[in-house]
């Protein structure tokens, strides 16, 4: 399922090889699709314009001579209660001051 908020959509795999990228090296950090573009730019040397809401950052951790680690907070949102008392809470982390999404609940 693409763009649900379960854990089963929000925590997939993501992978890289090739000389730009550590070998054997796991990411704990968060990433998101958006990482993919300025990543493969920075190892090309392109410089990409920051155009819209939407922007990745560079994956440096993933690249040889990247910090060991970066700290990530972990927060959630909650929505206020509806009529009935429901509420929607979303979980993410933030790194770098960006948002990644873990999941969400109704509750």
């Amino acid at each position: 399922m693409h763009g649900g908020f379960g854990r089963d959509s929000t925590f997939n795999n993501m992978a890289a090889a090739g000389p730009d990228f550590k070998k054997g090296f796991t990411d704990p950090l968060p990433v998101s699709n958006a990482d993919i573009a300025p990543t493969l730019a920075y190892i090309l040397g392109i410089q990409l314009p920051s155009i819209g809401k939407l922007q990745g950052r560079v994956l440096e951790e993933a690249l040889p001579g990247g910090p060991a680690k970066a700290r990530t907070r972990h927060a959630h949102v909650t929505s206020p209660p509806t009529a009935a008392g429901k509420t929607t809470t979303l979980h993410y982390q933030e790194l770098q001051g960006r948002r990644y999404f873990d999941s969400a609940s109704f509750n």
